[in-house]
């Protein structure tokens, strides 16, 4: 069933989605809403952790492709191309999580003009009987770091690449179902540890 609604999110908000590109970071960590713990630095900040999203700071997350991403408690993140070798072909950067209300607000905020406000979030969630508010996510991944075949492609000087996500937690099969507002595509990634 967790397939069928994400291939039907998709083919839902492919058409009314457009690309965000590059822009500068507004924020860095992680964005809490409710009863909160504080956990870990970032720049010698501490980051306050809601615990509706420590199900992904903290944790690796396996991708249906091999790739893995790793959120950590200090604001940063890693994507590998692959699990089996994490010197090299990956992204590093810093990032944002939002959850429910909160990941609804940035997103109107952000890319209502673009086709996908409050209201067309609301009725997507109301569309689908598996997922609701409280297990809606927003992700925004911003890479200071790109290293492809062991070079640095981002050059000194240049802006961070922010990619945002936007998508659901599955509870029962430990899994995350994102797609990324750039490219439109869906990933699906797993608990790993």
């Amino acid at each position: 069933m967790k397939k069928i609604v994400s291939a039907l999110l998709v083919l839902l908000l492919v058409g009314s989605l457009v690309g965000c590109g590059k822009t500068e970071k507004k924020e860095t960590g992680t964005n809490g809403e409710t009863e909160k713990k504080e956990t870990g630095t970032n720049g010698g900040n501490k980051v306050v952790i809601d615990p509706n999203l420590a199900i992904v700071v903290g944790h690796e997350w396996l991708g249906s492709d091999d790739s893995l991403m790793i959120f950590t408690e200090d604001g940063e993140f890693f994507w590998y191309k692959t699990k089996d070798d994490l010197s090299d072909n990956y992204f590093y950067g810093t990032y944002t999580i939002y959850h429910g209300e909160k990941a609804m607000d940035f997103i109107d905020k952000e890319f209502g003009d673009k086709g996908f406000s409050r209201a067309d979030q609301e009725a997507m969630i109301d569309y689908y009987s598996d997922v609701s508010i409280d297990t809606y996510y927003c992700i925004i991944a911003v890479s200071t770091s790109f290293i492809l075949d062991g070079v640095e492609q981002i050059k000194p000087g240049d802006a961070p690449y922010e990619t945002p996500y936007y998508g659901f937690y599955f509870e029962e099969e430990s899994t995350m179902g994102l797609i990324n507002f750039n490219t439109d595509d869906y990933y699906e990634f797993t608990f790993y540890k």
